[in-house]
Formats: C-alpha cells, structure tokens, sequence
C-alpha cells in the first residue's frame, strides 16, 4: 500500500500545480474555430506538410530520386504487391 502512495501522489499533483499556468477560458470561446497549427517533419527532419495561416494545407513533395524499375530486385516488386494487393497479378491492376 505504501508502494502505491507516492505514485499516486505524484499523479494528482501534478497536474493540480501546472493548471495554474494554462490559459483562463472566457464564456463564448470557441476552441473548435482557432487556427491549429501544424508542422509534420519527416525523419530527416525536412518539412512535409504545414497549415498556412488561413488554415489551408501546404505539402512539400518529398520525393527520393527516381529509380527505373529494372533496379529494384524483384523480391522486393513481390513483396510490396503482397502488401498492397494480392489478386494484383489476377485483374490487372483494377480490382472490381
């Protein structure tokens, strides 16, 4: 039981002593209607997609160089067709 005492502790305290720091809300705020921004970054680090100001979503194509087909080793072809589709070799590529 005294093992469970400061955890439990530690998780009502917490947040009690950091709500002091949030924003006070008026009536009539409207939370749904502000801006939220966005930045989703990709592993290296470079920007993917952002929200502009207005709201709108601006993509960075984030495209790697270009590969002919013939380069990529055919276990890897087969394994992203038995990913995405497996009847891919069936229909022809358009799955009724």
């Amino acid at each position: 039981m005294r093992r469970l005492l400061l955890p439990l502790a530690l998780m009502a305290g917490i947040p009690s002593a950091t709500a002091g720091d949030l924003p006070a809300l008026k009536p009539g705020d409207d939370l749904l209607d502000q801006p939220q921004h966005l930045r989703m970054l990709v592993t290296s680090n470079q920007l993917l997609i952002e929200r502009t100001a207005d709201g709108a979503l601006q993509y960075t194509c984030f495209c790697g160089p270009q590969v002919a087909l013939s380069e990529i080793p055919v276990h890897v072809r087969n394994a992203l067709i038995a990913i995405e589709d497996r009847r891919f070799r069936i229909h022809n590529g358009i799955d009724p």
